[in-house]
């Protein structure tokens, strides 16, 4: 009995040093990077000196301070490491980057975890708005176009009160003068909005009046050429003719 007892005070005892020896675990929401930009992953402050540092991306090691030397796994000349409060920063930040990056950082025999999950995205910079026939059906169907290509949610408003959602919206009304279309494109890191006039759409397809004309000049130039060589084939001919009747 008296071993038994022992044993389970034992058990208690060990158990308080495991709890007072790891920190709290933070784990913090997924936080939206624009690409091409710095970000600094910042771990719970504790006071006194940081006696060991790792930070980890997807479970492998990034970088580890200890015994005051600094070793890099990966990410080496991209990225920062501040040994006095155990920031982390990763410069020009690229799609691969995203996911889940976590720190280990021992204070007074303290080891305290923390978890950082990041989402390198686009902003949305330029919207172009496009008019064409739907292959079925009438009317004619307006696409909203991001610039760079990113997921977005897409909203619409017009004349009379129109709403509308949705990357793509079809009008049925025919287009008129002074009738102007709005696209706004929303995702985690802003918006950006455009209008459309709507007489731009051309009856019959979506193609505007500079498309067609390039088209037909496209088409215009390889029949002058062709007919270009044929002339200058007649000409030598007919002179051929003349200096052999000479």
């Amino acid at each position: 009995m008296v071993d038994m007892e022992k044993s389970r005070r034992a058990l208690k005892i060990f158990g308080l040093v495991v709890l007072f020896s790891v920190g709290d675990i933070f784990c913090d929401k997924v936080v939206f990077v624009e690409t091409g930009k710095n970000h600094t992953f910042k771990p719970p402050r504790r006071s006194g000196t940081l006696e060991t540092i790792l930070w980890k991306f997807q479970k492998n090691k990034v970088v580890e301070f200890e015994n005051n030397e600094e070793t890099w796994y990966r990410l080496k000349g991209q990225a920062d490491l501040n040994k006095t409060n155990g920031d982390f920063t990763i410069k020009q930040l690229r799609k691969e980057d995203s996911g889940l990056y976590e720190s280990e950082i021992q204070v007074k025999s303290t080891l305290e975890n923390s978890k950082h999950e990041i989402k390198v995205i686009d902003r949305i910079t330029e919207l172009t708005v496009t008019c064409e026939k739907p292959v079925e059906g009438k009317g004619n169907m307006l696409r909203c176009l991001p610039s760079p290509h990113v997921q977005a949610n897409f909203t619409w408003s017009g004349p009379n009160g129109f709403k509308g959602s949705g990357q793509t919206i079809t009008i049925l009304e025919e287009p008129g003068p002074d009738i102007f279309y709005y696209c706004t494109a929303k995702n985690e890191l802003g918006e950006k909005s455009t209008q459309f006039k709507f007489q731009d759409c051309v009856k019959g397809g979506g193609l505007s009046g500079g498309i067609i004309a390039a088209i037909v000049f496209a088409c215009i130039i390889p029949v002058i050429a062709v007919l270009f060589v044929v002339y200058r084939k007649f000409i030598r001919n007919n002179d051929h003719v003349l200096v052999s009747r000479k």
